[in-house]
């Protein structure tokens, strides 16, 4: 699984939306699965050239939250596994 991510920041609010979106193959033409993960708190604020304060925490939450899990419900919304 190939797996592309990226954070939103919202610095006036202190929230970020982290996004994951999986490949079975580079070549492929569409996703396999894709989720997104709200984070409310805990955002750090952006240091250049620090990814660890900010962006990998947010990372780990979305490696966290898999596509799936019971735990994201039955049906795709904002916020959890689609």
């Amino acid at each position: 699984m190939i797996l592309a991510t990226d954070v939103q920041y919202d610095d006036e609010a202190g929230t970020a939306l982290v996004a994951g979106v999986g490949f079975q193959d580079h070549r492929a033409a569409e996703p396999d699965l894709s989720w997104t993960v709200p984070i409310t708190s805990g955002i750090g604020a952006y240091v250049p050239g620090n990814f660890a304060q900010r962006e990998l925490g947010c990372l780990l939450k979305l490696l966290i939250v898999r596509p799936g899990d019971p735990s994201c419900g039955p049906r795709p919304t904002p916020g959890t596994c689609h």
